[in-house]
């Protein structure tokens, strides 16, 4: 009888959690103080987590000035009753304009402005349901911030605790759903969208799904529902190679199939990794496949779509892993031979480029290659012209890298470059050498002997005046 009482006649309950490093490492579920929270977010490039050290400690960090958030949502099902108080200590960063609302049963209390410090924002909803704490930054690009929730609530009569649903999303193939309620509670589901009741197809073992789905549960107990609690599952986009990779939808989870796709480009951290194949070349960003340059590729791995400032980029999700790719060495690899305007078209982004007969000029601090008209930055990311200078303006050079593209600028991230000397090669003097031997510019091509810059003959680097 007492236990009963205990059960049924609930008041003036609360919940309160303060965060620590690591709470938060990505979307999808975290347990935080014995109850399970759903993260998600509508990013302006790709998802980011992280932690402020700065002595400010504002707590987690929800995204950064370069994968910044539009939207972050953190909700749960896992309070029952009448939620009275919502406390959230949030905060955004310097110049960032941002918002913080909190609904229950999907009912909005009134969104308030974050300030740059850490602040208690208090929400009075009195209602039941489902509690989500929602940030929104539509025009800024800044870190948001959240350091603490409390929650008070209430509850008088019989309240049966909402089921929970686990299972790998996106997934490849297939995925298992389990689904679990406290004890003596039957819990019933839909994977038609449609909310669930006692008519509903009762629960008995986890089931499988090979498609994309949203899965909803409510549980019973002693005749009394539970609130109804749902989570979607995506299947992996099946892409047959790059170009069909990157025509879906930005965010759309994939698996790529990869087909004798070379390496064109890997730093030594594998931060960004250009791949081709015959169809098109994308950014593998932060990907881990562990490759380098010249590899070439076969096999699948799923990722998912993110598009950066115009930029396709491969990006890891869940499922990601190298399990289903082969690699071997490759042979050399050879650009492609674009001009200046046709290099201002997205069919060429994230290959390897060579554009030849330009003019390399400086306009202040920033390098570029003019054609027929036309102009390309020439911007020194991969910092192989670090400590290089050019010599003068000059004519008739070679610019060969990787074609990118920022917003609506495109621009070259330069391998190699004809026409650019470092300051120790300038200041040597013209040695005697074999004329008849052969001789080459920087991009290792041959050329004759009315040549003008820097060539190499015998292994040795000269300057033709």
């Amino acid at each position: 009888m007492v236990m009963a009482m205990i059960s049924s006649f609930v008041s003036a309950q609360s919940y309160s959690y303060t965060f620590a490093k690591g709470d938060i490492t990505g979307e999808g579920d975290a347990t935080l103080g014995g109850i399970t929270w759903n993260v998600s977010g509508t990013w302006n490039a790709t998802a980011w987590f992280g932690w402020d050290t700065s002595t400010y400690a504002k707590g987690i960090q929800l995204g950064s000035s370069k994968n910044s958030a539009k939207a972050i949502t953190i909700k749960t099902n896992g309070i029952a009753g009448t939620i009275t108080s919502v406390v959230v200590n949030a905060a955004t960063a310097s110049g960032g304009t941002a918002t913080l609302d909190v609904t229950v049963g999907g009912t909005s209390t009134g969104a308030q402005d974050l300030s740059l410090t850490s602040t208690d924002y208090t929400f009075e909803p009195n209602a039941a349901g489902e509690l989500a704490i929602v940030f929104t930054q539509p025009s800024t690009l800044k870190a948001l911030y959240i350091k603490s929730i409390s929650v008070t609530y209430s509850a008088t009569g019989n309240f049966v605790a909402a089921p929970t649903i686990d299972g790998a999303t996106p997934f490849v193939g297939s995925t298992t759903v389990t689904l679990s309620a406290e004890t003596g509670a039957s819990i019933y589901y839909t994977t038609d969208g449609t909310d669930p009741t006692n008519a509903s197809t009762l629960y008995a073992a986890p089931f499988q799904l090979t498609k994309t789905t949203t899965v909803k549960a409510i549980a019973y107990k002693d005749g009394t529902a539970s609130a109804v609690v749902s989570k979607d599952f995506t299947a992996a986009y099946q892409a047959s190679d790059i170009a069909d990779f990157k025509a879906q939808a930005d965010k759309t989870d994939q698996v790529l199939t990869l087909t004798n796709a070379q390496v064109i480009y890997a730093d030594a951290s594998n931060t960004n990794v250009y791949v081709r194949d015959n169809t098109g070349a994308i950014c593998f960003y932060k990907a881990g496949l562990g490759v380098a340059t010249g590899d070439v590729l076969n096999g699948t791995v799923a990722g998912t779509l993110s598009i950066y400032n115009n930029l396709p980029e491969f990006v890891a999700n869940t499922a990601t892993n190298a399990d289903n790719i082969t690699k071997t060495a490759g042979a050399a690899i050879d650009p492609v031979s674009v001009t200046v305007t046709a290099a201002q078209a997205p069919q060429y982004l994230c290959n390897l480029v060579q554009i030849s007969g330009v003019k390399l000029d400086s306009v202040g601090n920033k390098l570029f290659a003019y054609q027929d008209g036309d102009s390309i930055q020439v911007y020194d990311q991969i910092k192989t012209l670090t400590g290089q200078t050019v010599v003068t303006p000059s004519e008739n050079n070679t610019v060969t890298g990787i074609l990118v593209v920022y917003k609506t600028t495109y621009e070259i991230y330069p391998i190699t470059v004809d026409g650019i000397v470092t300051t120790a090669i300038a200041d040597l003097k013209a040695e005697a050498d074999d004329v008849n031997a052969p001789t080459f510019n920087l991009a290792g091509q041959r050329v004759g002997a009315d040549y003008k810059g820097v060539v190499i003959r015998n292994g040795k680097k000269f300057i033709r005046r």
